[in-house]
């Protein structure tokens, strides 16, 4: 499970691993851009599962939101790193816009 040690482990590298990447291309793309052009990252709300303790929609797409981290935040400060702005989906979604099973 998610609070195993193995399941810190995967999940964590498993972020690690998805931030690691957008660090990746922001550079690439401020290599090439240089100033000239705004970067943004867009991030996805994942909703579904949001309240259940797994979070495992987030989990699913690599968000590490669990065990005490802050997924987003974490995804912010790689964007921050590149002076890239976040471009946030979800917004308008109310925890009632989804059925009750999927908390």
């Amino acid at each position: 499970g998610y609070k195993t040690e193995a399941g810190d482990f995967f999940l964590d590298w498993y972020f690690a691993s998805l931030k690691t990447h957008g660090g990746a291309v922001l550079a690439e793309a401020r290599a090439v851009f240089g100033d000239a052009q705004h970067l943004a990252g867009k991030v996805a709300g994942v909703h579904w599962f949001y309240d259940d303790p797994s979070h495992a929609a987030e989990a699913t797409a690599g968000y590490y939101n669990v065990n005490g981290r802050d997924a987003y935040s974490e995804i912010a400060a790689v964007l921050a790193a590149h002076g890239a702005h976040l471009d946030f989906t979800c917004m308008e979604m109310m925890n009632t816009d989804v059925p009750e099973q999927c908390l």
